[in-house]
């Protein structure tokens, strides 16, 4: 089994926080299928694909203000803008780039200074008006965003989140077997004592949803998250 296109962290790092022997080949697919695993479940906690990708097209709402935002980055570059003339079928025109600015690369905002079209219907009345909360996808942005994974020559995602990825594998390893609810256990008058879900009492599973990493990786990654709409 080989390391999905998507793997956040690599086998020797793993092994190396694992402290097992590099030249240990008896447990890599097991370790393997953690990894791939762990990558994906970063990667829906974080609501966001990691992985570099060049030309990547992506139609966005336009909602006449200064900046739109898109969903792959970090951003590197703008290839091109268009806009939807029609929409059915689909025909575009190109949209002025030359004052362009990629705002905040690591958020994905593009601020362009004359104001971005607002793509919401009319109504249909004498005063056609914009309908607010109605904005349909008619700006396409061509561009390449996103990070080069760890098992690439020259790896760009952060530190933490390789680092996340690591610590969670190599803690889904050491629980194998194991009921990972325990936190303790007492041999003599037998007592077991189940790990905290963080549900309704910390602060920080309050603002983010409650996963299976442990919590030394979910402060890892929660800087990185996407909300929704902000």
């Amino acid at each position: 089994m080989a390391l999905a296109s998507n793997a956040l962290t690599t086998l020797q790092d793993v092994k190396l926080e694992l402290g097992l022997s590099s030249t240990d080949v008896s447990g890599d697919r097991y370790l393997t299928t953690l990894i791939n695993a762990v990558s994906s479940q970063i990667e829906v906690f974080l609501q966001r694909t990691l992985s570099k990708v060049t030309g990547y097209e992506e139609t966005i709402p336009g909602y006449g203000n200064y900046k739109i935002r898109v969903s792959r980055t970090p951003v590197l570059s703008v290839t091109s803008v268009e806009l939807i003339q029609v929409a059915t079928p689909s025909i575009f025109y190109p949209f002025d780039m030359s004052n362009l600015i990629i705002e905040n690369a690591n958020a994905g905002i593009l601020y362009y200074p004359a104001g971005w079209p607002w793509t919401a219907p009319l109504t249909q009345t004498i005063k056609p008006d914009p309908i607010s909360g109605q904005e349909w996808p008619s700006i396409k942005v061509t561009y390449d965003g996103g990070y080069d994974l760890p098992a690439s020559a020259s790896p760009t995602l952060p530190a933490d989140i390789e680092r996340a990825a690591t610590v969670a594998v190599s803690s889904s390893y050491r629980m194998r077997g194991r009921d990972r609810g325990v936190k303790s256990e007492d041999l003599m008058s037998y007592k077991v004592t189940y790990e905290d879900t963080g549900l309704g009492e910390a602060t920080l599973h309050k603002l983010y949803p409650a996963s299976s990493f442990p919590e030394e990786v979910v402060q890892m990654l929660v800087p990185y998250r996407h909300i929704p709409g902000a």
